[in-house]
């Protein structure tokens, strides 16, 4: 598990399942909370939290799959050591997820969208 190697390393890793997701379900989750503009907030806070109250200042995201496109989009707003993208089908995800491609198409940076076009 990549958590048990960066600790191995001497890094603290933060890992959770996005809201709905595993140990994050809660049945009374209506549909507007689990979209990619909540899953972005949601791990901003978290950066805040471990800024603020645990003092952390260096912060590495890893993102697999539909997390490596939230992780971009938090990338684009706050200070971000480094961005690790693990299976990450970002044409493929904007293409196929029609509720998230309006917020995408409008949080992609051109240069990223210029480097995803076929």
């Amino acid at each position: 598990m990549i958590s048990t190697s960066l600790l191995n390393h001497q890094y603290v890793s933060f890992r959770f399942d996005k809201r709905g997701v595993g140990r994050s379900y809660i049945p009374s989750l209506s549909e507007s909370d689990l979209t990619i503009d909540v899953y972005v907030k949601d791990v901003h806070s978290i950066i805040q939290t471990l800024s603020d109250v645990n003092g952390f200042r260096i912060f590495n995201l890893i993102g697999h799959s539909e997390g490596g496109l939230i992780a971009l989009l938090v990338a684009q707003t706050t200070c971000i050591n480094s961005l690790v993208l693990i299976a990450t089908p970002a044409l493929l995800l904007l293409k196929t997820s029609s509720s998230n491609i309006n917020y995408a198409h409008h949080n992609i940076p051109n240069k990223l969208k210029l480097s995803l076009s076929p």
